[in-house]
């Protein structure tokens, strides 16, 4: 089964109101997105923010892997977070940073097209998150 355009929705039900729902909701969903993205481009001196260029290949730390959230093979972004926890209490979180892939800081070509600084070495996710803990920004 192919997938639905990215302004569908894909919906599976034999009752006609929910199927109905879904689409209406679907579409208001799409128009309330486009209406806040309008409302926030002012705030940005730079076009990429807004215009979310996940899907080419010069997006640093873009790469095809499974996508819970899609349920299936995508291209994405891996992050670490960081957030404080207390007990009984709840949590909050206090920040993220992205994972750039190795093959993307090994590849000099990759590295330059994607605007990556020449000095940025591999981390894994747990080796981000410590340095981050500790306030390291790299």
């Amino acid at each position: 089964m192919s997938q639905p355009p990215r302004d569908h929705a894909f919906v599976t039900t034999t009752q006609s109101k929910a199927a109905a729902a879904a689409r209406i909701g679907a579409g208001l969903a799409g128009r309330k997105r486009a209406e806040l993205l309008g409302l926030l481009r002012s705030c940005f001196a730079r076009a990429e923010p807004w215009l979310q260029e996940k899907h080419g290949e010069a997006t640093a730390g873009v790469k095809r892997q499974y996508m819970g959230c899609a349920g299936r093979v995508a291209n994405g972004i891996s992050t670490v977070h960081l957030s404080y926890v207390r007990e009984k209490t709840g949590h909050a979180l206090a920040g993220a940073r992205q994972r750039i892939p190795r093959e993307h800081i090994d590849d000099p070509v990759k590295s330059l097209v994607m605007g990556l600084p020449l000095d940025l070495a591999f981390r894994t996710r747990g080796q981000l998150a410590h340095r981050y803990l500790h306030g390291r920004v790299r």
